[in-house]
């Protein structure tokens, strides 16, 4: 991305100023940005950064606390495109086999408190398998623990499995950009779209997180392979409170133009 671009993308950025939405760092151990190049890299040492639309995505600089994400298999790479939402690059999975991947889960959640907060889009959704893990994930643990999945009702899930498996149940629209919130607290899990009602389900802690984060893709794979985008993922150690979830997901809706 030349000057103009980056510019562009960054413009959005410039639009949470002081009065307007900002988002907040409560208890913040994760931010994936993929609306940020200079965090974007072809390789897994995160030397060569990314230059051109479609460039395979290597690995992804995480500045919180370190916990990068990476892929060292070339045909297995996300692919950087840029200017697809409101000016701003995401990386794009488009139903091949391209993952990244990064720690155990458990450097980055708890098994009873979390909130996450995830912008992209599901470009076409195919399974529809009875468990909840064996469908299309945005993001998961790679053992089948938890994470944010999709079916083809079309639905979304916020999924944790504490010995059941314990979803929440929303429609989406397919081809469209959405922030989504997902949150674990109280024994209850809860998942939201651009700041609409949430959905619960009762949800006791999540049986394991030893498992290492998975960006677009499952615990299975086949025909269980993301379809879609991820623009930003930020993860908290913390659930948090209805007024912190509002402004976090009106700040990610402005710098997305997410009506």
């Amino acid at each position: 991305m030349g000057a103009a671009g980056l510019l562009k993308a960054w413009g959005n950025v410039a639009a949470l100023a002081p009065g307007a939405a900002t988002l907040t760092s409560t208890a913040l151990t994760a931010d994936y940005d993929f609306s940020d190049p200079t965090k974007l890299f072809t390789d897994t040492a995160r030397t060569v950064p990314v230059a051109a639309n479609d460039d395979p995505i290597g690995g992804v600089l995480e500045p919180v606390s370190g916990h990068h994400l990476a892929q060292a298999t070339a045909g297995f790479k996300p692919l950087y495109k840029t200017n697809i939402q409101n000016g701003l690059s995401i990386a794009r999975s488009g139903g091949t086999f391209r993952y990244l991947t990064g720690p155990a889960l458990s450097n980055l959640i708890s098994n009873s408190a979390f909130t996450v907060y995830w912008v992209g889009k599901a470009a076409s959704v195919t399974s529809n398998n009875a468990n909840t893990y064996d469908n299309q994930a945005a993001f998961a643990e790679a053992g089948g623990y938890w994470g944010l999945y999709f079916k083809s009702v079309p639905t979304l899930h916020g999924f944790n499995y504490d010995g059941t498996d314990d979803k929440t149940t929303q429609a989406i629209t397919v081809g469209a950009f959405m922030v989504v919130m997902y949150r674990h607290e109280a024994g209850n899990l809860y998942t939201s779209i651009n700041g609409g009602a949430e959905v619960s389900v009762a949800s006791g802690n999540t049986a394991d997180l030893t498992g290492g984060f998975r960006l677009h893709r499952s615990y299975e794979a086949g025909a269980r392979i993301f379809d879609g985008d991820t623009g930003r993922l930020r993860l908290h150690n913390a659930a948090h409170g209805a007024a912190e979830v509002a402004q976090n997901i009106a700040a990610l809706k402005l710098a997305w133009g997410i009506a």
